[in-house]
């Protein structure tokens, strides 16, 4: 007799993220994300985010993060996890099921514009501008204008500079991606792009990278330093913390694109096992908009 009971699954594996998963995709952003320049630029934050003291805008981060993730949903975006079967929970030790790391891809020519006012208010906009305590001309303006629109007209012309046909909207955009400061180091991250490039590996693939670190992570796994984009000069410091004068130097970010259907993983010695016990994928296949729900 054949046992056809599936394989319990011990490691941290990479699936395809529901509508039921979005707290706990939320949890990891909120501790990925705490002193980023740009969401502290967002926010017109005056000095970096501490949970312990100041619970009351931790959690308005939090009210955004959860919106720019249901606004990846709504627009079809394809969300990825990297789930830890044997994560400890608070009754008695009994291992859970926890989400570890997490990665938002905009599929090409899926984008969330500001035209997409039903969308932008279904996705929780409102209840940024709340918190916030921010004019909505004046988040928009820095969300949309600032940023997204000065990223994306410089990525489209260093993309045009490589000589390719393409538009920078037919391209894989990568929204967001972090990991649980407690996984980090562990290579989950890198799972989670080689989990995309398996999905779609003719396609090219751009992000903005917010810090020098991140860049250079982005580098390892295929991305070149395209363009350095500069925005919020005369109000922000590098930090992305509201600032004047000499000190309001502005944000620097970096627009990266990877080109090409070549990728070549390599493992440094001191990570190696790591990888050895980690599965690469074990995804649950979704059709398109079936992960968008009324709950939203």
């Amino acid at each position: 007799m054949v046992d056809e009971t599936p394989p319990v699954i011990e490691t941290p594996y990479v699936r395809i993220a529901t509508l039921e998963d979005v707290e706990g995709i939320v949890d990891v952003m909120c501790q990925a994300f705490k002193h980023d320049p740009v969401l502290n630029y967002l926010s017109n934050a005056p000095k970096l985010l501490d949970e312990t003291s100041d619970p009351k805008h931790h959690n308005h981060r939090r009210i955004f993060l959860r919106f720019l993730l249901k606004a990846s949903f709504l627009v079809d975006g394809r969300i990825t996890v990297v789930v830890d079967p044997n994560a400890s929970s608070a009754n008695e030790g009994a291992p859970r099921e926890r989400i570890v790391a997490a990665a938002y891809w905009l599929p090409p020519n899926k984008r969330l514009a500001v035209w997409m006012i039903p969308t932008i208010v279904r996705a929780g906009a409102l209840a940024v501008v709340k918190v916030w305590g921010l004019k909505p001309k004046l988040l928009f303006q820095r969300m949309i204008f600032d940023y997204q629109e000065t990223s994306h007209g410089q990525l489209h012309h260093a993309f045009k500079r490589k000589g390719t046909k393409k538009s920078i909207d037919d391209t894989w955009y990568l929204q967001m991606v972090g990991t649980d400061p407690e996984y980090q180091g562990r290579g989950l991250m890198s799972l989670l792009f080689r989990e995309a490039y398996t999905h779609d590996p003719k396609s090219t693939y751009t992000l903005e990278a917010t810090t020098s670190k991140s860049r250079d992570q982005y580098a390892h796994l295929g991305f070149e330093d395209c363009i350095s984009i500069n925005f919020g000069r005369g109000k922000a410091d590098a930090q992305g913390l509201t600032a004047k004068g000499e000190k309001a130097v502005g944000l620097e970010i970096y627009g990266m694109i990877k080109v090409g259907t070549y990728f070549f993983f390599t493992i440094s010695s001191s990570h190696r096992h790591h990888y050895n016990s980690i599965v690469v994928t074990r995804s649950t296949t979704i059709a398109p908009g079936k992960h968008r729900s009324a709950s939203l």
